[in-house]
């Protein structure tokens, strides 16, 4: 009887584990790997394999194809300021910034003509949202708080524009000026803005101010020294390269010597309005890698003040430009989307050294050797 018993124990016991092993269907399995997560998880190392598991309604629809959805990983891109305190401030601050644009203030006028070319992406932005399917097609950018802050920044930029009808007025004059033959030659600044914001540049290159000379290619520093051509004899060119040189070298040491962080950052721009081939082989201003360059002394200019982080101007076109709103840090951005391992650690050896540079005024180690012109 005692035998029988055993045998009975036994036999409950191993269809128990038998059934352990072989539970229906319906049962919640032990573990999944969601749709898409294993290319997630290496893309992203923020993507952790202990993280908690999305719901398979979240699997089956991604945040990019609705506003309203929460993203179902921590790396997706998130907007890196508050952005109902920046709006609320923002109509202020670029309502005084026209009025400063509007009354002659040069550098007033540069930095409009960068916030209505922002505002132009903007609304480029929010018309591809506003199309059919438009946010999967806008990527990262369709986030809910990043996408959200372009729709409310489009509205903001179209009221901010309504109020300044001068501004408009620019507007209507490019567009009643399209073919037009162009006005007699005279100034370098002659060429019929393309834009408001190209209208706006030249009008700050007209008022002295060196980033809008130096975006809108202004040669008129360089042709205090007279002109050449590629016909032009060497003796004859010699002069020339030489005044460019020394024209040169004196222009940066007066932007040196200012440490306006605006400018610094602009150093490269302002560098090529001259020709690189007249200032020798400086390794702060010539690079055969795209991008480090311009890196470099953008964040000389953070060094001395210049609003690096994420409402400032480099930080706020990478987000409308490539949707890269998550940094908070122009330096993480450059080290994250711009260059490589390699060449971040170049540029981060080189900036201290440039600073120290720039502190000693020192234009000569800047610009490198001065260049041997032909026949001299």
């Amino acid at each position: 009887m005692n035998a029988r018993v055993v045998l009975w124990v036994i036999a409950v016991v191993l269809a128990a584990a038998i059934g352990r092993w072989t539970a229906p269907a319906d049962q919640p399995p032990v573990a999944v790997v969601e749709a898409g997560s294993v290319a997630d998880m290496a893309a992203s190392p923020a993507l952790a394999p202990a993280a908690p598991r999305a719901t398979s309604d979240e699997a089956v629809t991604p945040p990019a194809r609705s506003m309203t959805t929460q993203p179902i990983a921590p790396a997706s891109p998130k907007l890196a300021f508050d952005a109902a305190s920046y709006l609320a401030a923002l109509p202020q601050q670029l309502d005084d910034l026209a009025g400063r644009a509007r009354g002659g203030d040069a550098r007033a006028l540069t930095e409009l003509a960068d916030w209505v070319e922002y505002c132009d992406q903007v609304s480029i932005i929010q018309r591809i949202a506003d199309s059919p399917d438009g946010l999967q097609r806008m990527g990262d950018m369709a986030d809910a708080s990043v996408a959200n802050y372009f729709k409310q920044l489009d509205g903001l930029c179209n009221q901010w524009t309504s109020r300044h009808n001068w501004l408009t007025a620019i507007r209507d004059q490019i567009a009643g000026s399209r073919g037009q033959p162009a006005a007699a030659a005279g100034a370098s600044t002659s060429r019929a803005p393309r834009s408001v914001s190209d209208a706006l540049r030249q009008r700050a290159a007209d008022g002295g101010d060196e980033i809008s000379q130096a975006q809108i290619s202004d040669t008129r520093r360089r042709q205090s020294c007279g002109n050449v051509t590629a016909t032009t004899p060497a003796f004859r060119r010699r002069p020339y390269d030489q005044c460019v040189q020394d024209l040169a070298r004196e222009h940066l040491a007066t932007i040196i010597a200012r440490r306006d962080p605006q400018v610094l950052a602009a150093v490269p721009q302002i560098m090529a309005t001259y020709g690189f081939s007249v200032l020798g082989g400086s390794e702060f201003l010539l690079s055969q890698k795209p991008g480090d360059i311009d890196a470099l002394w953008t964040l000389v200019g953070c060094h001395y003040g210049l609003n690096c982080g994420a409402t400032g101007r480099a930080l706020r076109f990478a987000c409308a430009q490539l949707g890269a709103c998550a940094y908070r840090d122009y330096r993480d951005y450059v080290a994250d989307r711009v260059l490589p391992p390699a060449q971040m650690r170049q540029l981060a050896a080189k900036l201290p050294r440039l600073i120290a540079l720039v502190e000693a005024g020192n234009v000569d180690a800047i610009l490198g050797s001065p260049p041997r012109f032909s026949g001299s």
